[in-house]
């Protein structure tokens, strides 16, 4: 019997399919198309596309952001008004 596959699980030492990928994702078509306009590798055969797990997992350590990254809002100039 075939051992049905972990939602949400992505193994850097495996293939997966776009189906495979939204189904364990969750995603939709349209978040799929705009990973792949994004940059996201992947390799097609006949009409499948395929993606590397290492390369999925890569795709989102390059777009993953710490919360200390983040600019501060842009409020400084209305602070600066009230102390003037």
């Amino acid at each position: 019997m075939k051992q049905r596959s972990e939602c949400g699980v992505i193994r850097s030492d495996e293939i997966y399919s776009k189906q495979e990928l939204l189904r364990r994702m969750g995603i939709s078509q349209k978040s799929w198309d705009e990973m792949l306009q994004s940059g996201l590798p992947f390799a097609q055969l006949g009409k499948s596309r395929w993606v590397s797990g290492r390369d999925l997992i890569d795709f989102f350590h390059r777009r993953s952001h710490k919360s200390t990254d983040r600019k501060p809002p842009a409020s400084s100039s209305v602070q600066q008004g009230f102390v003037q």
